[in-house]
Protein backbone atom coordinates (compact mmCIF):
# COMPACT_ATOMS: atom_id res chain seq x y z
CA UNK A 1 0.00 0.00 0.00
CA UNK A 2 1.42 3.36 -1.03
CA UNK A 3 1.58 6.53 1.07
CA UNK A 4 -1.07 7.99 -1.21
CA UNK A 5 -3.40 5.04 -0.51
CA UNK A 6 -2.88 5.45 3.24
CA UNK A 7 -3.67 9.16 2.95
CA UNK A 8 -6.85 8.43 1.02
CA UNK A 9 -7.98 5.85 3.58
CA UNK A 10 -7.22 8.27 6.40
CA UNK A 11 -9.26 11.00 4.72
CA UNK A 12 -12.15 8.58 4.15
CA UNK A 13 -12.00 7.59 7.83
CA UNK A 14 -12.06 11.26 8.92
CA UNK A 15 -15.06 11.97 6.69
CA UNK A 16 -16.89 8.91 8.06
CA UNK A 17 -16.14 9.97 11.63
CA UNK A 18 -17.32 13.51 10.99
CA UNK A 19 -20.49 12.19 9.36
CA UNK A 20 -21.16 10.00 12.39
CA UNK A 21 -20.69 12.94 14.75
CA UNK A 22 -23.15 15.04 12.76
CA UNK A 23 -25.65 12.19 12.66
CA UNK A 24 -25.49 11.82 16.42
CA UNK A 25 -25.52 15.54 17.23
CA UNK A 26 -28.35 18.06 17.30
CA UNK A 27 -28.00 19.21 13.70
CA UNK A 28 -28.22 17.17 10.53
CA UNK A 29 -27.23 20.39 8.81
CA UNK A 30 -25.95 23.45 10.69
CA UNK A 31 -28.63 26.15 10.17
CA UNK A 32 -28.02 29.84 9.48
CA UNK A 33 -29.32 32.59 11.75
CA UNK A 34 -32.73 34.23 11.25
CA UNK A 35 -31.48 37.48 9.65
CA UNK A 36 -29.34 35.50 7.17
CA UNK A 37 -32.34 33.27 6.44
CA UNK A 38 -34.35 36.37 5.48
CA UNK A 39 -31.68 38.16 3.45
CA UNK A 40 -29.55 35.47 1.78
CA UNK A 41 -30.36 34.44 -1.80
CA UNK A 42 -29.88 30.84 -0.67
CA UNK A 43 -33.00 31.25 1.46
CA UNK A 44 -35.75 33.93 1.34
CA UNK A 45 -33.65 36.58 -0.39
CA UNK A 46 -35.77 39.43 1.06
CA UNK A 47 -33.67 41.78 3.16
CA UNK A 48 -35.54 43.18 6.19
CA UNK A 49 -35.43 46.92 6.85
CA UNK A 50 -32.71 48.13 9.23
CA UNK A 51 -33.96 49.29 12.61
CA UNK A 52 -37.07 47.81 14.22
CA UNK A 53 -37.65 44.99 11.69
CA UNK A 54 -34.09 43.73 12.01
CA UNK A 55 -34.10 44.24 15.78
CA UNK A 56 -37.18 42.03 16.15
CA UNK A 57 -35.61 39.30 14.02
CA UNK A 58 -32.38 39.44 16.02
CA UNK A 59 -34.28 39.09 19.31
CA UNK A 60 -36.38 36.19 17.98
CA UNK A 61 -33.21 34.54 16.66
CA UNK A 62 -31.51 34.71 20.08
CA UNK A 63 -34.58 33.33 21.83
CA UNK A 64 -35.08 30.49 19.33
CA UNK A 65 -31.44 29.42 19.38
CA UNK A 66 -31.45 29.38 23.18
CA UNK A 67 -34.57 27.20 23.17
CA UNK A 68 -33.12 24.84 20.53
CA UNK A 69 -29.54 24.54 21.83
CA UNK A 70 -29.40 25.79 25.43
CA UNK A 71 -26.15 27.57 24.53
CA UNK A 72 -25.81 30.59 26.85
CA UNK A 73 -23.36 32.25 24.47
CA UNK A 74 -26.13 32.64 21.88
CA UNK A 75 -28.65 34.47 24.06
CA UNK A 76 -28.38 37.23 26.70
CA UNK A 77 -29.55 36.25 30.16
CA UNK A 78 -32.61 38.55 30.17
CA UNK A 79 -34.05 36.75 27.11
CA UNK A 80 -33.62 33.18 28.38
CA UNK A 81 -36.87 33.23 30.37
CA UNK A 82 -38.94 34.70 27.50
CA UNK A 83 -41.85 32.62 26.22
CA UNK A 84 -43.84 35.51 24.66
CA UNK A 85 -42.82 38.34 22.32
CA UNK A 86 -45.15 41.36 21.98
CA UNK A 87 -44.27 43.44 18.90
CA UNK A 88 -46.59 46.45 18.76
CA UNK A 89 -45.92 47.82 15.27
CA UNK A 90 -47.89 50.40 13.28
CA UNK A 91 -49.86 49.77 10.11
CA UNK A 92 -47.78 49.12 7.01
CA UNK A 93 -44.75 47.92 8.95
CA UNK A 94 -44.61 44.51 7.24
CA UNK A 95 -46.19 42.38 9.95
CA UNK A 96 -47.31 39.59 7.58
CA UNK A 97 -43.85 39.59 5.97
CA UNK A 98 -42.21 39.15 9.38
CA UNK A 99 -44.72 36.55 10.62
CA UNK A 100 -44.53 34.35 7.52
CA UNK A 101 -40.72 34.53 7.45
CA UNK A 102 -40.37 33.65 11.14
CA UNK A 103 -42.71 30.67 10.76
CA UNK A 104 -40.77 29.46 7.70
CA UNK A 105 -37.53 29.81 9.68
CA UNK A 106 -38.78 27.67 12.57
CA UNK A 107 -39.78 24.98 10.05
CA UNK A 108 -36.27 25.25 8.58
CA UNK A 109 -34.65 24.87 12.03
CA UNK A 110 -36.69 21.73 12.75
CA UNK A 111 -35.84 20.28 9.33
CA UNK A 112 -32.14 20.87 10.05
CA UNK A 113 -32.35 18.73 13.19
CA UNK A 114 -31.38 15.09 13.23
CA UNK A 115 -34.26 14.17 15.51
CA UNK A 116 -36.56 17.03 16.59
CA UNK A 117 -38.95 14.61 18.32
CA UNK A 118 -36.18 13.22 20.51
CA UNK A 119 -35.05 16.78 21.28
CA UNK A 120 -38.50 17.69 22.64
CA UNK A 121 -39.07 14.34 24.31
CA UNK A 122 -41.74 13.18 21.84
CA UNK A 123 -42.39 9.77 20.35
CA UNK A 124 -41.40 9.21 16.73
CA UNK A 125 -43.53 11.20 14.25
CA UNK A 126 -45.69 12.82 16.93
CA UNK A 127 -47.05 16.03 15.39
CA UNK A 128 -45.07 19.24 15.88
CA UNK A 129 -47.24 22.22 14.93
CA UNK A 130 -46.40 25.79 13.95
CA UNK A 131 -49.48 27.99 13.96
CA UNK A 132 -50.37 31.45 12.70
CA UNK A 133 -53.67 32.81 14.06
CA UNK A 134 -55.21 35.56 11.90
CA UNK A 135 -58.18 37.81 12.65
CA UNK A 136 -60.61 35.97 10.32
CA UNK A 137 -60.78 33.17 7.75
CA UNK A 138 -60.12 35.47 4.79
CA UNK A 139 -56.98 36.89 6.40
CA UNK A 140 -55.82 33.40 7.33
CA UNK A 141 -56.28 31.78 3.93
CA UNK A 142 -55.98 34.59 1.40
CA UNK A 143 -53.36 36.85 2.97
CA UNK A 144 -51.06 35.15 5.46
CA UNK A 145 -51.14 31.64 3.95
CA UNK A 146 -50.39 32.96 0.47
CA UNK A 147 -47.39 34.83 1.85
CA UNK A 148 -46.12 31.76 3.70
CA UNK A 149 -46.43 29.63 0.56
CA UNK A 150 -44.58 32.34 -1.39
CA UNK A 151 -41.76 32.32 1.19
CA UNK A 152 -41.32 28.54 0.83
CA UNK A 153 -41.84 28.29 -2.94
CA UNK A 154 -39.17 30.92 -3.51
CA UNK A 155 -36.69 29.56 -0.96
CA UNK A 156 -33.93 27.53 -2.72
CA UNK A 157 -33.25 25.51 0.43
CA UNK A 158 -36.82 24.19 0.56
CA UNK A 159 -36.75 23.45 -3.17
CA UNK A 160 -33.84 21.01 -2.78
CA UNK A 161 -36.15 18.01 -3.04
CA UNK A 162 -34.61 14.65 -3.86
CA UNK A 163 -36.41 11.84 -5.63
CA UNK A 164 -36.98 10.00 -2.34
CA UNK A 165 -40.33 10.88 -0.74
CA UNK A 166 -38.65 11.13 2.68
CA UNK A 167 -36.33 13.96 1.63
CA UNK A 168 -35.81 16.26 4.65
CA UNK A 169 -36.55 19.38 2.61
CA UNK A 170 -39.78 18.20 1.07
CA UNK A 171 -43.05 19.97 1.89
CA UNK A 172 -46.62 19.46 0.75
CA UNK A 173 -49.29 22.13 0.38
CA UNK A 174 -52.91 21.66 1.37
CA UNK A 175 -55.74 24.19 1.76
CA UNK A 176 -54.59 25.64 5.08
CA UNK A 177 -51.58 23.51 6.03
CA UNK A 178 -48.00 22.99 4.90
CA UNK A 179 -46.60 19.62 5.84
CA UNK A 180 -42.88 18.98 6.26
CA UNK A 181 -41.08 15.72 6.90
CA UNK A 182 -41.51 13.89 10.23
CA UNK A 183 -45.02 15.22 10.74
CA UNK A 184 -43.97 18.87 11.19
CA UNK A 185 -46.89 21.03 10.04
CA UNK A 186 -47.49 24.77 9.61
CA UNK A 187 -51.13 25.78 10.10
CA UNK A 188 -53.09 28.90 9.22
CA UNK A 189 -55.90 29.37 11.78
CA UNK A 190 -58.16 32.31 12.63
CA UNK A 191 -59.80 33.87 15.69
CA UNK A 192 -63.35 32.94 14.63
CA UNK A 193 -62.64 29.19 14.72
CA UNK A 194 -64.83 27.05 16.99
CA UNK A 195 -61.91 25.47 18.83
CA UNK A 196 -58.13 25.71 19.12
CA UNK A 197 -57.70 22.32 20.73
CA UNK A 198 -55.88 19.40 19.11
CA UNK A 199 -52.60 21.14 18.26
CA UNK A 200 -49.08 20.44 19.54
CA UNK A 201 -47.96 24.06 19.06
CA UNK A 202 -44.26 24.81 19.41
CA UNK A 203 -44.51 28.35 17.98
CA UNK A 204 -47.73 30.37 17.65
CA UNK A 205 -47.96 33.79 15.97
CA UNK A 206 -51.02 35.91 16.78
CA UNK A 207 -51.31 38.17 13.73
CA UNK A 208 -53.16 41.48 14.37
CA UNK A 209 -54.46 40.24 17.71
CA UNK A 210 -55.37 43.83 18.61
CA UNK A 211 -58.31 43.48 16.23
CA UNK A 212 -59.61 40.21 17.73
CA UNK A 213 -62.76 40.23 19.81
CA UNK A 214 -61.34 40.15 23.34
CA UNK A 215 -63.07 36.88 24.28
CA UNK A 216 -61.75 35.22 21.10
CA UNK A 217 -58.25 36.50 21.81
CA UNK A 218 -58.37 35.25 25.41
CA UNK A 219 -59.71 31.86 24.30
CA UNK A 220 -57.07 31.41 21.60
CA UNK A 221 -54.26 32.53 23.90
CA UNK A 222 -55.22 30.37 26.89
CA UNK A 223 -55.77 27.27 24.74
CA UNK A 224 -52.57 27.57 22.72
CA UNK A 225 -50.44 28.52 25.71
CA UNK A 226 -51.67 25.63 27.83
CA UNK A 227 -51.17 23.20 24.92
CA UNK A 228 -47.66 24.53 24.23
CA UNK A 229 -46.43 24.73 27.83
CA UNK A 230 -47.72 21.25 28.70
CA UNK A 231 -45.82 19.74 25.74
CA UNK A 232 -42.67 21.84 25.37
CA UNK A 233 -42.31 23.58 28.76
CA UNK A 234 -40.22 26.74 28.32
CA UNK A 235 -39.11 25.81 24.77
CA UNK A 236 -42.38 27.13 23.35
CA UNK A 237 -42.69 30.65 21.90
CA UNK A 238 -45.80 32.80 21.39
CA UNK A 239 -45.47 35.95 19.23
CA UNK A 240 -48.03 38.78 19.22
CA UNK A 241 -47.68 41.28 16.38
CA UNK A 242 -50.26 44.02 15.89
CA UNK A 243 -51.13 47.65 16.45
CA UNK A 244 -53.50 48.31 19.40
CA UNK A 245 -57.18 49.18 18.98
CA UNK A 246 -57.71 50.37 22.56
CA UNK A 247 -56.10 50.21 25.98
CA UNK A 248 -58.41 47.27 26.72
CA UNK A 249 -57.44 45.06 23.76
CA UNK A 250 -55.25 41.95 24.05
CA UNK A 251 -52.25 43.41 22.21
CA UNK A 252 -51.97 46.33 24.60
CA UNK A 253 -52.47 43.99 27.55
CA UNK A 254 -49.44 41.95 26.47
CA UNK A 255 -47.29 45.02 25.91
CA UNK A 256 -48.22 46.33 29.37
CA UNK A 257 -47.11 43.01 30.87
CA UNK A 258 -43.68 43.66 29.34
CA UNK A 259 -43.62 47.24 30.71
CA UNK A 260 -44.48 45.91 34.18
CA UNK A 261 -41.43 43.63 34.08
CA UNK A 262 -42.92 40.19 33.39
CA UNK A 263 -39.77 38.05 32.82
CA UNK A 264 -41.57 35.82 30.31
CA UNK A 265 -42.64 38.70 28.03
CA UNK A 266 -40.38 40.74 25.75
CA UNK A 267 -41.89 43.81 24.09
CA UNK A 268 -41.12 46.21 21.27
CA UNK A 269 -43.02 49.22 19.97
CA UNK A 270 -42.53 50.96 16.64
CA UNK A 271 -44.32 53.66 14.68
CA UNK A 272 -45.05 52.73 11.06
CA UNK A 273 -42.23 54.89 9.69
CA UNK A 274 -39.80 53.59 12.34
CA UNK A 275 -40.37 49.99 11.28
CA UNK A 276 -40.80 50.65 7.55
CA UNK A 277 -38.66 53.65 6.52
CA UNK A 278 -40.34 53.82 3.10
CA UNK A 279 -43.42 55.27 4.87
CA UNK A 280 -43.20 59.05 5.25
CA UNK A 281 -45.00 60.75 8.13
CA UNK A 282 -45.92 63.74 5.96
CA UNK A 283 -47.71 61.49 3.46
CA UNK A 284 -50.18 60.57 6.23
CA UNK A 285 -51.12 64.18 7.03
CA UNK A 286 -54.55 63.92 5.41
CA UNK A 287 -55.32 60.84 7.52
CA UNK A 288 -54.38 62.75 10.67
CA UNK A 289 -56.52 65.74 9.71
CA UNK A 290 -59.54 63.52 9.05
CA UNK A 291 -59.11 61.22 12.07
CA UNK A 292 -56.30 62.25 14.43
CA UNK A 293 -57.07 59.69 17.15
CA UNK A 294 -57.53 56.78 14.73
CA UNK A 295 -54.35 57.70 12.85
CA UNK A 296 -52.33 57.88 16.06
CA UNK A 297 -53.68 54.43 16.92
CA UNK A 298 -52.90 52.87 13.52
CA UNK A 299 -49.54 54.46 12.77
CA UNK A 300 -48.04 55.36 16.17
CA UNK A 301 -49.52 52.58 18.34
CA UNK A 302 -51.15 55.13 20.66
CA UNK A 303 -54.47 53.49 21.59
CA UNK A 304 -57.63 55.37 22.54
CA UNK A 305 -58.76 54.94 26.15
CA UNK A 306 -61.78 52.91 25.07
CA UNK A 307 -62.76 51.03 21.96
CA UNK A 308 -65.64 52.77 20.14
CA UNK A 309 -66.37 54.97 23.17
CA UNK A 310 -69.16 57.56 23.32
CA UNK A 311 -66.64 60.40 23.69
CA UNK A 312 -63.80 60.49 21.19
CA UNK A 313 -61.59 62.51 23.54
CA UNK A 314 -62.65 61.58 27.11
CA UNK A 315 -59.61 63.35 28.57
CA UNK A 316 -61.22 66.71 27.60
CA UNK A 317 -63.98 66.05 30.15
CA UNK A 318 -61.40 65.65 32.89
CA UNK A 319 -59.76 68.95 31.94
CA UNK A 320 -62.94 70.99 32.63
CA UNK A 321 -64.05 69.21 35.80
CA UNK A 322 -62.91 70.71 39.12
CA UNK A 323 -63.69 68.70 42.23
CA UNK A 324 -65.74 70.62 44.84
CA UNK A 325 -67.59 72.98 42.54
CA UNK A 326 -71.28 72.50 41.79
CA UNK A 327 -71.13 74.47 38.56
CA UNK A 328 -68.28 75.95 36.57
CA UNK A 329 -70.62 77.73 34.19
CA UNK A 330 -71.93 80.98 35.76
CA UNK A 331 -75.06 80.93 33.60
CA UNK A 332 -76.06 77.49 34.81
CA UNK A 333 -78.96 77.47 37.30
CA UNK A 334 -78.92 74.66 39.83
CA UNK A 335 -82.14 73.98 41.77
CA UNK A 336 -83.06 71.38 44.34
CA UNK A 337 -86.33 69.87 43.20
CA UNK A 338 -88.35 67.46 45.32
CA UNK A 339 -91.07 65.33 43.78
CA UNK A 340 -93.64 63.15 45.52
CA UNK A 341 -94.66 59.81 44.07
CA UNK A 342 -96.93 57.05 45.40
CA UNK A 343 -95.39 53.60 45.30
CA UNK A 344 -97.32 50.44 44.47
CA UNK A 345 -97.46 49.49 48.19
CA UNK A 346 -99.19 52.80 49.05
CA UNK A 347 -96.20 54.60 50.58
Amino acid sequence: MTVKDVGTLLQDFIEMAEGHIVAEGLWREKPVDLVTFFSSKDFLGEKPFPGKQTELLEVCNQILWWKMTGDEALCPEELRTVTEVAAMFGKGSGKDFLASGILAYVAYLLCCMNDPHKHFGFGQDEPIDLVNVAINAYQANNVFFKKLKARLNNCPWFKRVNSEPTSPNEFQLTKNQIRFYRNITAHSAHSEADSFEGFNPLVVIFDEIGGFEYENAEDAYSTFRSSASSRYNDKMLLIFISYPRSEQDFMYKKYKEYLKGDPEVFGMIGKSWEVNPTIKRESLQKDYERDPEGSAMRYECIPPKYSEGLFQFPEKIDEVVVVGKKAQNNDLIIQTKITNRTLHDGQ
